[in-house]
């Protein structure tokens, strides 16, 4: 606790911080906060985390910097077990930016984006259980290895049209993941990007897509598993008005076979895909009381299609399906800060999987959030 008292003030003196920092042709914006995750189950499984960031994005001519850290406290209860809590600071992420605009027939961004390790790996093998599902809590990453990720995004508009393409690839490092998977090397990523945006009036549309590719993981120099492909489709809308607007957006996500290492390293693809479709849904609404004050709310809903294996397979993961809502107040206290608060709840319920093959689980949480927000 006192680590996260720490970091809040820490966060509370950069916001102060950035405003004596200000220089011409400079854009400062800081924020910080808490953010809070609970859940649990009908067999009293439960799961606790919070965690406070530490962001800070400047902007100098066509240049911008950004950096985004902070503290995680994460504890998970399960039935029969020991109690495991985990509390230290995140990995740190650092994105280096260069605009390209107006020079050129499309306008194009560089980036680097870069993984600082600062967070906790080498867990103990009972503390594992602390990473838990990414529908459940908001971190499910406590640290990695030393990342290097260059960009490059190219954009386009024609009257009411804007285009744009990106292309991504991670250098991921090594690091050892658990007490019992020392020198881990996670696979590189490859990743392309595509976006089409429609403008009319008080309408934006949009169509997006993300391919991204994976390399092979190893483990002690030996291959042993590689992530299958990864296809993820939107579409949106959004209408704003001067008191209100309204956005919705439907996604679905898909993802290849996965591929297993055998004993001489040959990669062998599964037989059934183990991962099911993701369909995702969701609706987001802001009504503006003032000019300072709004209220805002999301509905999402989230299924997941049953995988490809029999139920008679330890392979077999049914479906899952989710609903949450989130209700949310922003207030602008003065021209350069902003408060707002958040606060949601969701149910979900999972078919027979691998933790629970004997079972349906249900499961049900809620979060709260409080920003801090600088602009100068």
């Amino acid at each position: 606790m006192k680590t996260a008292i720490k970091t809040i003030l820490a966060g509370c003196l950069i916001l102060l911080f950035s405003s004596t920092v200000l220089a011409a042709d400079t854009k400062i914006t800081a924020n910080t906060g808490f953010h809070l995750d609970w859940w649990d189950s009908p067999n009293n499984d439960t799961g606790l985390q919070y965690y406070v960031p530490l962001k800070v994005d400047v902007y100098y001519n066509d240049f911008n910097i950004g950096l985004l850290s902070g503290y995680a406290y994460t504890t998970h209860d399960e039935p029969g077990q020991d109690r495991r809590s985990i509390s230290d600071m995140l990995d740190t992420k650092l994105n280096l930016g260069y605009m390209l605009a107006d020079r050129l027939p499309v306008d194009i961004l560089f980036g680097l984006d870069l993984n600082l390790p600062t967070g906790r790996t080498d867990l103990k093998d009972k503390d594992l259980t602390v990473i838990m599902d990414p529908d459940l809590v908001s971190i499910t990453s406590l640290g990695e290895g030393f990342n290097v990720n260059p960009t490059i995004s190219f954009a386009k508009d024609w009257n009411n049209w804007l285009f744009g393409m990106g292309f991504g690839y991670v250098f991921r490092g090594e690091y050892d993941y658990s007490r019992s998977m020392h020198d881990y090397n996670p696979g590189d990523i490859f990743s392309f990007t595509t976006q089409v945006h429609y403008f009319l009036d008080k309408w934006h549309v949009k169509l997006f897509t993300n391919f991204t590719t994976y390399g092979d993981d190893e483990l002690k120099d030996k291959k042993f598993y590689k992530e299958g492909d990864y296809l993820q489709i939107g579409l949106g809308s959004k209408y704003s008005d001067t008191s209100f607007e309204v956005e919705g957006l439907a996604q679905v996500i898909l993802r290849a076979k996965s591929k297993f290492a055998d004993n001489g390293q040959h990669f062998q693809k599964e037989n059934d895909n183990s991962h099911g479709d993701e369909w995702i849904g969701t609706l987001k609404g802001r009504y503006f009381i003032d000019d300072k004050t709004s209220i805002n709310s999301s509905l999402t809903l989230l299924l997941i299609t049953e995988n490809d294996y029999p139920e008679s397979s330890v392979n077999y993961w049914g479906q899952r399906r989710k609903a949450a809502l989130e209700l949310g107040v922003s207030r602008v206290f003065c021209p350069h800060f902003t408060g707002e608060m958040n606060v949601g709840g969701f149910f979900m319920h999972d078919d027979e999987t691998w933790y629970h093959p004997d079972s349906d689980q249900s499961y049900r949480g809620f979060s709260a959030e409080i920003k801090l927000i600088s602009n100068f």
